[in-house]
């Protein structure tokens, strides 16, 4: 199975994010109505492309069209900002017509202003951009037409050019013929086409050639983006035949876009025709003033020009010059004429910021590469710097050394010592290197790898390791190159910029987070070792049959060194081939603190001896992220409201629902790990997942005046209650009585505590809460609806969304509360006592809580012998002596003594009934200790009639027969007040107790664990007579997964999943099925006991 996890989608709506997608093939469900694209016309998506016109023989088998006059559109599905921003996309095209000697007509690339299909009429010459009712201004779109056939317009120069339209296919903007470059639009090959845009200079480039070759840069052309096209846009191509049959087959795609100031839309724009004629011909202003009208703000703009070149160009040299081990300076002129003046017989590549030429020094007499960085972009000076601070000081035999760098006539150049072996992707499935050869490369890569992370000073993250950037010397050594994506960690663990690297070779959590480690480095390492062992380019992760995928089914199967390159003849060492490949599926493990760090590869590369690292026995499928909050906690007194500037990074969690949908990928969300079934961090079937962990997302803000608080979901409750303590003595939350909840869970599940009959659940404090939905978006609760906001409180917020953080009504706390613990061996003597606690638990004070809990345990001294004790634990809002007047009153048979009694603070409480905390301080809430490992299963149950006294006896029996825990907790108060249908979680009036049924263990191994989960689940079936009926309910936060599931991929329909949904909800479960139905009808958000939709036909 293929972990689909390598793209980022920042949405649109979101002003200040940067968007950026790519998709290495397209699947055959692209054009479905789920897909991510709107197909039109003769669109299909088949064999992993998009094919806009299909011949006869490609369409499907149900299709009579004619492959002629066809017109085909493909839009992606989501609107992009086109000003103020500058963006990149390259794309792979294929025109096929094998069987035609004629071709006709072409494609595009085309902005266009809505969603609509192509014009009428716009068959042929116009490739689907306009129509005959459509030219001269009544679109307003832009085209880039790769046209293949020879109009009669004048503007046509052949049946091989690009142009780019606006108003007109008659008279495009620019139109260019290929012929010069010796590319051939209708060779049937693929062509790598890249179109970038800059938003300040107002510059679109266009850059092409055939796939796997050095791109050639072909046109610019001045466009003024917010002249042309309406701020919002759809993207994609289009393309058209006439009387001639022709394919156009999209192959892959990846667009980037960065969101640029208001104030780029004022550069580089001057004044029209128009401007210029009304300030000439306003005769009362005079001729001075016209004057001063023209020519200011041409001198204003012209200094601020200067100033800003002089800036950037001051940056460059106090940042270079101040730089350690700064490299030597070469000029301008000893680089062009080393190069020949940059010429193309001298180009050896390209990257992705510039251009690398081949130069020959005179003096000294060397060879040297130059690389030429794109003066066009900002991006590129960016790195260019990055390059100069980091490389000047680095020095290892396997480093493609830095010899110099050149500033000078607006061109940013570096010179590095040339490699005569070209780069390591040549000899990949081309050309045969011996495996002693690939085995030297691999260790050298190893060697620096280890360098640059452990022994360079502060530590340095490559973020684009693939063979590309592996240059090989004479005799064929590992020599990594361009760090124009290094970034030196200093105080952070991470960098956190605009995705970079190259897909494929992407960590799967650096495409959600945007942050790069080594770890992640250590991902594309071993990317590069499967594709030199095999001898195979990698066809992306993505695609059902990639190399990773295929080595993986190969070690599964004990068969691995099949996947060995065939050109080696089997002349290898077969060990060493075999650590090797290990190694490699080690390092691509998807979460990446479970990769080995590069200086464990580098020993058991130069040690037949060092152990492997330990690997699973089939291929991971799981995602882990962590996300950190950008704010801190706070008890600031004044504050009524809270800004998305003090959340969590939202444009790095805002990728996720987007992209995860786009690839077919589950979420599971953890905010603490307490699922009792485990469905926040694992699934019952193969389907690949991510984990967004968000137990970093940890800020509290209190606001003692409103008694409110806004927290995010990865807190804790010990967390929650802590800081809202320091703050007020007086306040207090109603938490559960484990601690080390998430927030997020608490909430989205109802959330029992100790003070739930005096408050309510923890939901029922809720009042407004912060949540991603499907789309992306954030809402708040007037953004999401009532029906939206009704359903994350208590119906499982994950089920709907991604709950970022909640706001809570805060309640008030005495400043002194008592507690008290007995405890009771149960016999027939005692269980009077338990029966009593069952009439009077739920209908004392809402001051008084009172819980029991039955457990089994050892007779001291007996090592044979067990007996069952009720432990009788109480939570009273106030002093002692108050406490004993109640329960002496109502509860006499407990006996209840001042000794018995202890007097502490509420935040004191918190810690009390933590079992694991007590005895501790209160800044244990806020330590996130570890807590004791074991294995568990939870069911629970409803009590609606006291259970007759000798029945207990019989439940106390089995329970110790089964060695089975019950927790009873007590309703009645504030619970019974509430109605059912105000939150999801519906038992409230008529409900006397809740019981939880605990079993835990400490062996591991299926044999233990079944009889177990046996024993619990007898002891459950026992006490079906004594408990709720019609549905026999049960609590979602005590999850089981008995109750029933949603089947693989989460396929179940509403009508089966109401077996559970109603033990959960009861009658609310319809209302939550309707809600997801409108949110997220295609069931994205889903696990085994998820929400299914109810979609309704209109």
């Amino acid at each position: 199975m293929s972990i689909l996890v390598f793209v980022i989608l920042i949405l649109p709506n979101l002003g200040f994010c940067d968007l950026n997608f790519s998709f290495a093939s397209f699947d055959s469900n692209s054009c479905d109505k789920d897909g991510d694209f709107l197909c039109m016309g003769s669109t299909i998506s088949r064999n992993g492309s998009l094919i806009l016109t299909p011949r006869k023989d490609e369409q499907q088998a149900n299709t009579s069209d004619s492959p002629f006059n066809l017109v085909g559109r493909v839009l992606y599905k989501t609107s992009v900002i086109a000003w103020p921003t500058s963006f990149s996309t390259t794309f792979t095209i294929r025109i096929e017509n094998p069987d035609y000697d004629v071709y006709g007509d072409g494609m595009a690339f085309v902005i266009a202003q809505d969603d609509q299909p192509s014009p009428s009429q716009s068959f042929g010459s116009y490739m689907g951009i306009l129509g005959p009712p459509t030219q001269r201004g009544v679109l307003h779109q832009l085209a880039v037409e790769l046209d293949t056939y020879k109009n009669e317009y004048k503007s046509d120069p052949d049946g091989n050019h690009i142009a780019i339209d606006t108003v007109s296919i008659q008279d495009p903007v620019i139109v260019k013929s290929l012929e010069s470059t010796g590319i051939d639009l209708k060779s049937g090959k693929d062509i790598t086409v890249q179109i970038r845009y800059d938003g300040w200079k107002k510059l679109l480039q266009i850059s092409v050639a055939y796939t796997g070759e050095p791109l050639i840069d072909f046109i610019k052309q001045r466009i003024i983006m917010k002249k042309t096209v309406p701020k919002q846009v759809y993207i994609g191509f289009t393309g058209a035949t006439g009387l001639a049959q022709e394919s156009h087959h999209v192959i892959n795609w990846n667009f980037t876009s960065s969101d640029l100031p208001e104030k780029s839309l004022k550069t580089a724009t001057g004044l029209g025709k128009k401007e210029i004629l009304l300030e000439i011909i306003i005769p009362v202003l005079g001729v001075l003033l016209i004057l001063l009208v023209g020519i200011l703000p041409f001198g204003v703009r012209a200094y601020i020009q200067k100033k800003e070149r002089k800036e950037k160009h001051n940056e460059i040299e106090n940042l270079s010059r101040n730089a350690a081990h700064a490299p030597k300076v070469f000029k301008y002129s000893t680089l062009s004429k080393a190069t020949k003046n940059f010429s193309k017989t001298n180009l050896i590549g390209t990257g992705g910021f510039g251009s690398v030429y081949k130069g020959k020094l005179s003096d000294p007499p060397i060879t040297i590469a130059v690389k030429k960085v794109s003066a066009t972009s900002t991006q590129g000076e960016k790195e260019y710097l990055a390059e100069i601070c980091t490389i000047g000081r680095l020095k290892h035999k396997n480093l493609l050394q830095l010899e110099g760098w050149c500033h000078d006539r607006d061109q940013l150049l570096l010179v590095y010592e040339y490699m005569p072996n070209g780069s390591l992707d040549k000899y990949i499935g081309n050309t045969s290197l011996d495996w002693e050869t690939r085995y030297k490369i691999l260790i050298g890569l190893a060697s620096v790898l280890v360098y640059l992370h452990e022994e360079c000073g502060s530590p340095v993250v490559h973020r684009d390791v693939k063979p590309n950037n592996v240059m090989l010397d004479s005799d064929f050594n590992a020599h990594l190159g361009d760090f124009g994506l290094a970034r030196l960690i200093q105080h952070d663990t991470s960098v956190t910029t605009m995705v970079a690297g190259t897909i494929g070779y992407l960590a799967p959590e650096v495409t959600y987070t945007g942050r790069a480690t080594p770890e992640s480095d250590v991902y594309s390492f071993g990317m590069v070792v499967l594709e030199v062992v095999c001898g195979k380019r990698s066809r992306g992760i993505m695609d059902e049959n990639s190399l990773v995928n295929n080595v993986w089914e190969l070690y599964e199967k004990g068969q691995l060194l099949r996947c060995v390159d065939k050109n080696l003849e089997g002349k290898f060492n077969v060990n060493q081939v075999r650590r090797v490949l290990m190694v490699g599926l080690a390092c691509l493990h998807p979460g990446s603190s479970l990769r080995p760090a590069m200086r464990k590869v580098a020993q058991v590369f130069l040690n037949p001896d060092e152990p492997l690292m330990s690997m699973p026995t089939s291929r991971p499928l799981v995602v882990t992220l962590s996300f950190s909050s950008s704010a801190t906690n706070s008890t600031r007194g004044a504050t009524s409201t809270i800004s998305l500037q003090s959340l969590p990074d939202e444009r790095v969690i805002t990728r996720n629902p987007s992209c995860s949908v786009k690839y077919g990928l589950q979420i599971r969300i953890r905010s603490g790990g307490h699922d009792y079934e485990g469905l926040s961090y694992a699934s019952l079937d193969d389907t690949p997942f991510i984990v967004l962990d968000l137990n970093q997302l940890r800020s509290v803000t209190v606001d003692s005046e409103a008694k409110t608080a806004w927290v995010e979901s990865g807190a804790t409750l010990g967390e929650l209650s802590y800081w809202v303590s320091q703050k007020s003595k007086v306040l207090g939350f109603p938490t559960g009585e484990c601690t080390s909840v998430g927030v997020g869970g608490q909430l989205s599940g109802g959330g029992y505590g100790t003070m739930a009959r005096k408050y309510g659940l923890s939901s029922d404090n809720v009042i407004d809460a912060l949540i991603i939905d499907v789309h992306g978006r954030i809402l708040d609760r007037k953004s999401m609806g009532e029906d939206l906001f009704w359903a994350i409180r208590g119906g499982g917020g994950s089920t709907f969304g991604l709950v970022l953080s909640w706001k809570i009504n805060l309640v008030y706390v005495p400043p002194v509360v008592t507690v008290f613990t007995i405890s009771k061996r149960l016999d027939k003597s005692t269980t009077p006592l338990v029966n009593k606690w069952q009439h009077v638990a739920h209908d004392i004070t809402q001051n008084l809580f009172i819980n029991l809990i039955i457990t089994p345990v050892q007779v001291p001294g007996q090592a044979e012998n067990r007996t069952m004790v009720g432990t009788f634990n109480s939570l009273f809002m106030g002093t002692a002596k108050e406490l004993i007047k109640v329960v002496n009153d109502q509860f006499p048979e407990l006996g209840l003594q001042e000794k018995d009694c202890v007097e502490m603070s509420w935040i004191e409480s918190v810690v009390y009934y933590s079992v694991y905390l007590r005895g501790q301080s209160i800044n244990a809430l806020i330590e996130r200790r570890p807590w004791p490992k074991n294995y568990y299963k939870f069911k629970s149950d409803y009590v609606q009639e006291p259970i007759p006294e000798s029945v207990l006896n019989d439940i106390i029996k089995w329970c110790l027969e089964e060695n089975v825990i019950l927790a009873m907790e007590p309703h009645g108060g504030r619970m019974s007040e509430i109605d059912e249908t105000t939150i999801p979680y519906p038992h409230r009036k008529g409900n006397l107790y809740i019981i939880q049924y605990v079993m835990r263990w400490n062996d591991a191994g299926a044999n233990v664990t079944e009889k177990n989960v046996a024993s619990i689940r007898r002891v459950h079936e026992k006490m079906t007579p004594f408990v709720s009926k019609n549905p026999r309910e049960a609590y979602v936060n005590f999850r089981d997964l008995d109750l029933g599931t949603n089947g693989k991929s989460c396929s179940i329909n509403y009508v089966r999943a109401k077996k559970w949904g109603k033990k959960y909800f009861k009658g609310n479960f319809k209302r939550l099925a309707m809600v997801k139905g409108l949110v997220d009808p295609t069931n994205f958000f889903c696990n085994e006991q998820s929400i299914p939709p109810l979609v309704f036909s209109t």
